[in-house]
Formats: structure tokens, sequence, C-alpha cells
């Protein structure tokens, strides 16, 4: 996938199932990254600018685009192997990023297009800031639903998942206090205004996994 893994490959108890996962993951981070900033694409430069959001906060959130003519699909086409092309595009569907075409036929196999078409994009880490996955929210009112994730798979778990800990976790031990919110912008918005031990749960819920991470960090924890 031309990606330096020298750090992914230091962790000798990674499988290579996850660590492809992950080179995937980190090639989309980059491709929907770029496009954002290389337009500036002007629906993401207008999402930026009614949100009240610094170019450099979303550098340091990495936020992307995806626009509709899947780049993602398009590039784990054009890997030159042809074994390895369809081992990053097997994988790419197991972890949702791309879907197949619904309307495929039989002069149209292997057909496939990116999930987050249209819609800014919100990567996800772990606590350690590996990426796991994104969240994308759409840019039209017609679009549903307004906000998406990955597929749960065995490398996104959104339950487990705590939006922005690893940026948050030198302020939570200076501040030994942690500002629990409901969203991805949230916790960027308060970590744009100084409130720089933000987080944000995914989605509903989060489980006893998701907790023993803060609980390591902090015994005060303010809902928002």
């Amino acid at each position: 996938l031309g990606l330096s893994t020298d750090e992914l490959d230091r962790a000798q108890n990674v499988d290579p199932e996850r660590l492809l996962a992950r080179k995937i993951l980190q090639k989309a981070l980059l491709i929907y990254g770029k496009i954002a900033a290389d337009g500036p694409h002007p629906i993401f430069k207008d999402f930026l600018q009614v949100r009240a959001i610094r170019p450099e906060i979303a550098q340091q959130f990495q936020l992307g685009f995806a626009p509709h003519n899947s780049p993602l699909t398009h590039y784990l086409q054009s890997i030159p192997n042809t074994s390895d092309r369809d081992q990053a595009l097997q994988m790419a569907l197991k972890i949702g990023l791309i879907l197949p075409n619904k309307y495929e036929d039989k002069n149209h196999k292997n057909h496939y297009y990116d999930k987050f078409r249209d819609r800014i994009i919100f990567p996800i880490w772990d606590h350690f800031g590996h990426i796991q996955g994104f969240t994308a929210r759409a840019i039209r009112d017609d679009q549903q639903p307004k906000y998406m994730n990955s597929n749960e798979s065995f490398v996104f778990s959104k339950k487990n998942l705590i939006y922005g800990l690893h940026f948050a976790k030198p302020s939570i031990r200076e501040f030994d206090q942690l500002i629990l919110c409901e969203g991805n912008m949230d916790a960027i918005a308060l970590f744009q205004y100084g409130f720089k031990q933000s987080v944000a749960i995914m989605g509903t819920a989060m489980n006893e996994f998701g907790l023993s991470h803060i609980r390591g960090l902090t015994k005060n924890m303010w809902l928002a």
C-alpha cells in the first residue's frame, strides 16, 4: 500500500490481518485529509467556517473530506499486484470503508464505491492514537443518516472507544479532571477553546472497558 509500517511492525503481537487493516485505514486517513487540505473543497471550507473551527484545530484532529468520486476505492483498485489488490479490497470491505455496487452486473464485476461519499470525515483513534475507523457527517439535508460510523469489526468497536482521549491525556493528568461530552464536534469545540481535557463518547453508551481508560487517568469527571 506504499505506507511506512515501521511503527506497526514493532508491535510484534499485532497479527497480519490487523496490520493490513491499519494500513488501509491510515491510507484512507491520508487520502481524505489531503483532499480536504489541498482544495480546500468549498463544502469542507464552509463546514469549518460555520462551525468556527480554526484550520490548525482541523489539522490536529485530521478532519477530512470524502468526495463523490470514491478516491479510496480508486486507489485500492490501482494496486499493481493482483494478490495485494484483492486482499486490500476484501479488507476494505470487511472493515466497511468501501461497499459493493448494488447495481453490479456481469459486465461490471468487482465494482465498489467509498462508503463515506459526500461526507466530512472524522478519524477515530484508540487511546494510544492508532486509527480505528471513521465517523462521517452528511453534507446535504437529504443524506441519511446524518452521522455514519465505520462498521463494527475487529478493529472498530465504538462502545470501547473514547473520542479524542489520546489528545486529552496530558491535560487530564495536568488538571486531574476529564470533561465527557456527547459528540465529536463538542469535544473539538471544547478543545479549541482551551478545555483540552475534553473527550466524547461514541454513540449512546460506554462500557467498562472504556471507563477503565478514564479511571487510570483521573477520578474527577464532568459530564457536559
